[in-house]
């Protein structure tokens, strides 16, 4: 996407539990981070960031932001906060740095 910088914390379980996996850069495929369609809460600490349902960026997909959540903290505590997509996601995308 460009020359962005950010930081997301992928959960395998709700409310930050089980392995978790930190993104700083696009990722065109989960295969191998152990995330592949194993995502169930996410923290964003910088950046907006867009997570897709199928590798290479396609198929549906779902904005988190640093400043998203429900409680506009970039906590998503669940599959209800990132579109009701639990464990469907294959890829991650940057798509605005950081301040």
């Amino acid at each position: 996407m460009g020359n962005f910088n950010g930081s997301v914390t992928l959960h395998t379980k709700e409310n930050y539990e089980g392995k978790s996996y930190i993104c700083t850069q696009d990722l065109p495929s989960f295969k191998g981070t152990h995330e592949n369609n194993d995502v169930s809460s996410a923290t964003v600490a910088s950046g907006t960031w867009q997570i897709f349902t199928d590798e290479e960026y396609k198929g549906k997909s779902v904005t988190l932001s640093a400043h998203g959540g429900p409680k506009g903290d970039g906590y998503y505590p669940n599959a209800e906060c990132m579109g009701g997509l639990n464990n469907k996601f294959s890829s991650i995308q940057i798509v605005e740095s950081a301040g």
